[in-house]
């Protein structure tokens, strides 16, 4: 049965989207600032509002505000850009592992950088229920025991948070936090 996401403009979107075959394809920086960058471009492009981000090893969180634009074209033009310069980007440095990550759609061989299917998407209504989840995203790291500190994690929203840096990228912080 197909799975349908669903647009509601009133609506908050926190999005989970994994690497494929669950790989962690994200330990690289070149990747993980490539992924950050296609992120922003879509934002500037389509202007949704993003509240959270995360970038863990083998998946992505996202919290954003899409608005009227529909959950397809933001995926769309967040997750394609990005798979496709992953996919230069491996070519060139990581030739075995681009062979890994390819698979085959008729005669044709593709590089696939993202798990099949649309990823996770849980609809959120409430202030608290957003709160909530920028707190999951911003603590992700530490449940994975990568740091202790959600500071010294780099691919995080924790820091416009924390200190208004906007580093990596900046993020629509709502003024109700």
């Amino acid at each position: 049965m197909p799975r349908y996401r669903i647009d509601d403009p009133d609506a908050a979107h926190y999005l989970t989207f994994s690497c494929h075959q669950r790989r962690l394809l994200f330990l690289n920086p070149t990747l993980c600032y490539l992924f950050l960058e296609k992120l922003h471009d879509a934002r500037t492009k389509l202007n949704f509002q993003l509240l959270a981000y995360v970038i863990m090893p083998n998946h992505v969180h996202l919290l954003l505000l899409p608005g009227s634009i529909p959950m397809k074209k933001i995926m769309y033009h967040v997750k394609q850009p990005f798979s496709y310069h992953a996919g230069l980007y491996y070519k060139e440095n990581y030739p075995r592992l681009h062979r890994a990550l390819s698979v085959k759609r008729g005669l044709k061989w593709s590089f696939r950088f993202w798990l099949a299917g649309g990823g996770f998407d849980r609809l959120l209504y409430t202030n608290d229920d957003i709160q909530k989840r920028i707190r999951y995203t911003h603590r992700n790291p530490l449940r994975w025991g990568i740091t202790e500190n959600p500071e010294m994690y780099p691919w995080s929203s924790f820091h416009a948070y924390s200190n208004k840096s906007g580093k990596p990228i900046p993020v629509d912080r709502p003024v109700w936090l």
